[in-house]
């Protein structure tokens, strides 16, 4: 616990993703931090997300990943939010059931250049399944952070 925080180490044996793309200037600072807070970056047609609100330390989360007739549930407990000056985001881990063991994190940060959105993830397989898998898993790693990245752009744009 606690290996996406800034600053930490990749624990040994778990793949990293980390993608990042900035959002726009210091006007879209607000809503970066309203699109983490409604988990916009999970907005994409094969995602669905089941949660209670906002991510608050403690609280569930169960992403639900559509791959042609196969339905897979991936639970989650949030363990960290970060709300500062220039860093806004969150830390979950994966639970029993979910697909893959590791830490995500998801987060904004206000720079010289703008706002940033960031995803950090430390994954490894869970199920053997998933270690048969793992070329396909780390693919849909890397399709679902481009299309969090679109998510996230889509959301703070203006209308």
């Amino acid at each position: 616990v606690g290996c996406a925080r800034p600053g930490a180490k990749a624990p040994a044996g778990y793949d990293v993703h980390h993608r990042s793309v900035l959002l726009g200037g210091a006007d879209v600072w607000e809503r970066a931090k309203a699109a983490i807070d409604a988990w916009e970056m999970f907005s994409m047609g094969w995602v669905n997300l089941d949660v209670d609100g906002p991510p608050t330390p403690g609280g569930l989360a169960v992403v639900q990943a559509r791959l042609g007739p196969f339905r897979l549930s991936n639970p989650c407990r949030v363990i960290e939010c970060y709300d500062t000056a220039s860093h806004f985001g969150f830390i979950y881990g994966t639970l029993a059931g979910h697909a893959m063991k590791g830490e995500e994190r998801f987060s904004v940060h206000l720079t010289q250049e703008g706002v940033r959105y960031e995803i950090l993830a430390y994954s490894r397989p869970a199920s053997v399944l998933a270690r048969l898998g793992r070329p396909i898993v780390r693919s849909l790693q890397y399709q679902f952070g481009t299309q969090s990245m679109a998510a996230m752009r889509n959301a703070v744009s203006q209308d």
